[in-house]
């Protein structure tokens, strides 16, 4: 299987997984909550802009750039980390996007539910391990949340 079919069916595998698991996280909503370490010693937190608008709650928006501090650690030989983002808006899944740990994310993407009719929206941000080759596997490193204006 290539890597790129890979990748499509896990983020295909991780919608549905968090679809019936994740709404109720993403409905406690607030500030963004500290990334927390994972079993490994992994982490994941949101990169704050160094402007004052960051403190009065209107950072980040729907189509803001956002990028994440990553530690990852406790890897096996054949995994690799990747970043998801994923946003709720009463409960329901409005933007998701998998990237690598480097990677900035336009919040809402080029065109998504959220993206088209707007709104602020509860997101996670989770850090997760890719398994590769005949190892083929998603684990949960560490994980954090973030509301988003519109």
């Amino acid at each position: 299987m290539s890597l790129t079919k890979f990748v499509a069916i896990a983020a295909i595998l991780l919608a549905a997984g968090a679809l019936s698991v994740t709404p109720s996280l993403a409905a406690k909503g607030g500030k963004e909550k500290p990334g927390t370490a994972g079993p490994t010693g992994s982490s994941i937190a949101l990169n704050y802009p160094a402007t004052t608008e960051s403190a009065d709650g209107s950072w980040p928006r729907l189509g803001d750039s956002v990028s994440f501090s990553t530690v990852v650690a406790g890897l096996a030989g054949w995994e690799y980390p990747m970043v998801a983002i994923w946003c709720y808006e009463d409960g329901v899944l409005v933007y998701m996007e998998l990237a690598t740990p480097d990677s900035a994310f336009i919040l809402g993407g080029g065109s998504s539910d959220w993206r088209l009719n707007g709104g602020a929206a509860n997101c996670e941000a989770y850090l997760y391990a890719y398994g590769k080759g005949p190892h083929e596997s998603i684990r949960t490193l560490a994980g954090t949340t973030f509301l988003a204006a519109e």
